[in-house]
């Protein structure tokens, strides 16, 4: 794939090759090179209104039958389907087209973090294991997974997640008459992040 070529400066110019990576997102099979690509979608199936089966019907198109960059209806089939597969590490890219969906509601700029979402999700994205040696009892949050582009990105995920978690187990042992007036600290610096 060229996901790295396509990159963020294609985002602004919505294109064919722009499609195709949202077709092959989609589940799609690209045959051919060029303008002259067939985009082959899987086949659906067909059935009345009763659910009965009543045939398969070939969803195949050529490049410039793609409309996710004008079209609402193909775009929120992209955008349902990356809320489904939503993991671990990816909530801030759906809370970007979550706030493009919600801000103006430009076609544009859903459609750009959509194609943000993808290149991030098609292998730039890795998972990375952390955790703290701080030597804490509260071992059931000192470690976790992150998804990150590189070592520095997962570093500061997993450092924030710590930060967020500690401040949650804090805030209950405030909120509890025996254990008021105490608190749990990591030291953060100690943080071990490896890729999985």
């Amino acid at each position: 794939m060229r996901l790295i070529e396509i990159g963020i400066k294609q985002l602004n110019n919505r294109d064919m090759e722009t499609n195709v990576l949202i077709a092959e997102f989609m589940g799609a099979t690209i045959i051919g090179s060029g303008e002259r690509k067939l985009i082959a979608f899987p086949d659906k199936r067909i059935t009345d209104e009763d659910g009965n089966y009543m045939g398969m019907i070939s969803n195949n198109r050529s490049v410039k039958d793609l409309h996710y960059d004008t079209d609402w209806n193909w775009l929120m089939e992209v955008v349902s389907l990356i809320k489904e597969r939503q993991i671990l590490g990816s909530q801030n890219l759906i809370d970007d087209i979550d706030n493009a969906l919600t801000c103006d509601g430009q076609i544009g700029d859903v459609y750009s973090t959509v194609i943000n979402f993808i290149v991030r999700f098609n292998g730039k994205i890795k998972e990375y294991d952390y955790k703290c040696t701080s030597n804490s009892i509260w071992s059931s949050f000192d470690f976790g997974t992150v998804l990150a582009v590189d070592l520095g990105e997962a570093t500061k995920k997993a450092k924030d997640e710590l930060r967020m978690n500690l401040e949650k187990c804090n805030d209950a042992l405030k909120h509890c008459d025996i254990t008021n007036g105490f608190s749990v600290t990591m030291d953060l610096d100690l943080i071990e992040v490896t890729r999985k």
